[in-house]
């Protein structure tokens, strides 16, 4: 199985069958999986061009069974094998009922050895930067199992997107719409809804400062929301795209960032920062066990790419 970015958490990171996330920013064995496969079967996806960028060829080389309750997204994208319409459940226990019978065990083995193997290399640690990849999966080694994580827009989403491993719990995120700064006041919509759920809020340094204002609500509800912020004092996404074009840097500068552990004290937030791999753990651990609010910064280097599968 793999997913598309909206379908994260649908199964838990470390299923044996959970190949990983697809498309550009998506993981190498799970794009692999997906250009190779025989038999494509789409559930509630509407194959967009973030997760695949060439879906004539998907119709081209496999069959695909494509499943979706609105019969409007049925052969949007993709010309489907077998359009079936209706509610997912419904639809999975009829295929059920009738036996279907895979001999694929050695492409499955295949393809969760080498998913394992990309999700368990690690980059080498940068000086005086915290490594983003590492810092994802110390936060889903130490959060809850039913953690809710609401993940911002740009390199925060995909790095979360692709190293946070996700187990009983939900993984909310705007997909491909790019509104910047959804993620604080998604997150107190989250914790006001669910005010048991562990509630980790991720964003970058630029888009946080559209609507940091609303940490005086987050107060004010008494919303237990833990914010990780990635701070590489630029916006990193579009900053990202342009080096991979080989253009220069174009309005993507923020040297001029506040003091976000000030900011946080202003609003009445505990903080920290961080700028070694070395202090990730404990700084993590001191996150979640306070009792309130809590921001954690981490300084991240401008030179940090998502698109590079590791």
């Amino acid at each position: 199985m793999v997913t598309t970015m909206m379908g994260l958490g649908v199964l838990p990171t470390s299923h044996p069958l959970n190949i990983g996330m697809i498309g550009s920013f998506g993981h190498k064995t799970a794009n692999m999986a997906l250009s190779q496969t025989d038999l494509l079967i789409l559930v509630g996806a509407r194959v967009g061009d973030r997760a695949i960028t060439a879906p004539e060829k998907i119709s081209s080389q496999s069959k695909t069974i494509h499943i979706d309750i609105d019969p409007a997204e049925i052969g949007k994208n993709v010309n489907p094998t077998v359009p079936l319409v209706g509610d997912l459940r419904a639809v999975l226990e009829s295929l059920l009922a009738e036996h279907p019978i895979s001999n694929c065990s050695h492409w499955s083995e295949y393809l969760q050895q080498e998913a394992a193997a990309e999700k368990a290399t690690m980059p080498d640690p940068r000086p005086d930067t915290i490594q983003p990849k590492r810092l994802m999966a110390e936060i889903g080694k130490q959060i809850s199992e039913d953690a809710c994580v609401v993940a911002d827009v740009g390199q925060n989403q995909i790095w979360a997107a692709k190293y946070l491993p996700m187990r009983q719990g939900r993984f909310l995120t705007t997909g491909g719409l790019g509104t910047m700064d959804y993620a604080l006041p998604a997150a107190i919509g989250v914790k006001i809804a669910a005010p048991e759920k562990q509630t980790i809020f991720v964003c970058g340094d630029g888009a946080f400062q559209m609507t940091n204002n609303e940490l005086s609500t987050m107060v004010e509800q008494g919303c237990d929301v833990k914010i990780v912020l990635l701070n590489n004092r630029t916006l990193g996404m579009v900053c990202e795209l342009q080096r991979i074009a080989k253009r220069h840097k174009f309005a993507v500068a923020l040297p001029d960032t506040p003091d976000f552990g000030k900011l946080a004290d202003a609003f009445g937030v505990k903080s920290r920062r961080i700028s070694q791999d070395a202090d990730m753990a404990d700084a993590i651990a001191e996150m979640l066990a306070y009792d309130g609010p809590y921001l954690l910064e981490c300084v991240v280097s401008e030179a940090e790419n998502s698109k590079v599968n590791m």
